[in-house]
Formats: C-alpha cells, structure tokens, sequence
C-alpha cells in the first residue's frame, strides 16, 4: 500500500514538475544569464530517478519494506 501511494505521489510530481518546467523555459534568471529550466528540471529528473529506484525494488523484492534492512549472517 505505501508503495502504491508513493508511485502516486512521484508520478504526480513528475507531471507538475515537466508542467513547471514548460513554464519556466520562458524565464531567465536575474543575477546570470540563465533560463530558468535548468533549476526547475531538478523536480522531474529527481521524481523520474526515485520513480526507477522505486520500480527496481519492486520487481526485486515486492514483499520487503523499502526501508527494511536485512542482513545475511556471515
């Protein structure tokens, strides 16, 4: 359940972020000459990593908690 309402919430700021991004590659920055897209495209490419991350750790494992640690004895 946590991870289905995580991808949830990692596709919803996939799509504002691209949104947003769209949005800002009409603006320049005011201390150097810079469009805005570069920063704004921190939120897609940051929500499109974790949403791979999410996925591989699910097709890997989907019993295991993503937070949960195991450890093999040696």
């Amino acid at each position: 359940m946590v991870t289905i309402v995580t991808a949830l919430f990692l596709l919803i700021l996939l799509k504002t972020g691209i949104d947003e991004t769209n949005l800002a590659s009409r603006q320049f920055a005011m201390t150097f000459p810079m469009r805005m897209q570069w920063a704004y495209l921190a939120l897609p490419t940051g929500a499109g990593l974790m949403l791979f991350h999410l996925a591989i750790h699910f097709i890997r494992s989907p019993s295991m908690h993503i937070l949960d640690i195991r450890r093999e004895p040696e």
